[in-house]
């Protein structure tokens, strides 16, 4: 098996158990006041959705597909955060525009990374 298929493979495994932790994460209350420390609430949206995104992208993208896995991995990143922070405003969280901006920005970062890994371990 080569390397590329072998972290496709390992990203098929990981990916819905990540998006499942995401999920829970996000309805759950958070035990730390968002409020209180707003950077670190907006760090960690992007952090978690950066390796959703990349989890994502790197277990659809292979060579004929790697922009249209792209695409729709990042679109489907951005969805999940748009109605996770819908579905946070009736389980006594607060949904927030922000938030989903950071989710959006995370998927597209972490995407971008593994559509560029390969260019990017090549050149090494």
């Amino acid at each position: 098996m080569t390397e590329s298929r072998t972290l496709r493979a390992i990203a098929r495994i990981a990916l819905w158990p990540l998006a499942a932790v995401i999920v829970i994460f996000s309805i759950v209350p958070d035990p730390v006041r968002a409020d209180a420390i707003v950077f670190l609430d907006k760090l960690k949206h992007l952090a978690a959705y950066d390796v959703l995104g990349f989890v994502a992208v790197a277990a659809f993208a292979s060579r004929g597909n790697k922009w249209k896995a792209f695409a729709l991995a990042t679109a489907a990143c951005a969805v999940l955060g748009a109605g996770l922070e819908i579905l946070q405003g009736f389980v006594g969280r607060s949904p927030d525009f922000v938030d989903w901006l950071c989710d959006s920005t995370g998927a597209l970062s972490g995407g971008g990374i593994a559509l560029l890994l390969p260019w990017i371990r090549a050149r090494r």
